[in-house]
């Protein structure tokens, strides 16, 4: 058995073969700490430290984002997986990117996509309005994710987990299409 004394009145303890993380898990329960910060994995993550997060988010096991650098912005680098374990990253000038804006029922949506291999990556956010009899019952709908398709098929699209949080930064230096 382990041990892990908090002060002389909590003491907790665990069986020695438990992995670490367990036995600390325990202990942060004991104690009243709740582990958010291991609960949802942060998607900013895949931005690098001298990168701005233009727009983040989970997609279920997998992140996804798109990140700038420099003033004005230089380089956009979009990236899909985890942290430490990226699956694909585009790196390229903002001219290499596109995006839109379309208007919708109470809001509009706004993507940045690029073009690789065949194949058309785009990240959206979208706010609309639910239907309704009233104004007031038209509730604001925020919906931020990922759409993946080969030119001329329909996308795939992949809704973030976490609810997203738009794009966080000013798109002016990607060119519209």
């Amino acid at each position: 058995y382990m041990a892990l004394r908090f002060d002389p009145m909590v003491m907790i303890v665990w069986p020695a073969r438990w992995p670490l993380r367990q036995a600390l898990m325990l202990a942060m329960a004991a104690a009243g700490v709740a582990p958010a910060a291991n609960a949802i994995p942060d998607p900013a993550r895949l931005c690098q430290r001298d990168e701005a997060v233009l727009f983040a988010c989970s997609l279920g096991k997998r992140q996804v984002a798109l990140c700038g650098q420099g003033r004005p912005l230089q380089r956009l680098a979009y990236r899909y997986g985890r942290p430490g374990r990226i699956e694909l990253q585009h790196l390229a000038a903002p001219e290499a990117y596109f995006r839109s804006s379309a208007p919708l029922f109470g809001g509009g949506e706004t993507t940045v996509g690029f073009a690789r291999r065949g194949w058309e990556y785009r990240v959206y956010s979208r706010n609309t309005r639910s239907p309704g009899a009233t104004p007031e019952e038209r509730a604001s709908v925020t919906e931020d994710g990922l759409r993946v398709a080969r030119p001329g098929q329909p996308a795939s699209p992949r809704v973030c987990s976490d609810g997203g949080a738009g794009f966080r930064a000013d798109l002016s230096a990607i060119p519209r299409r």
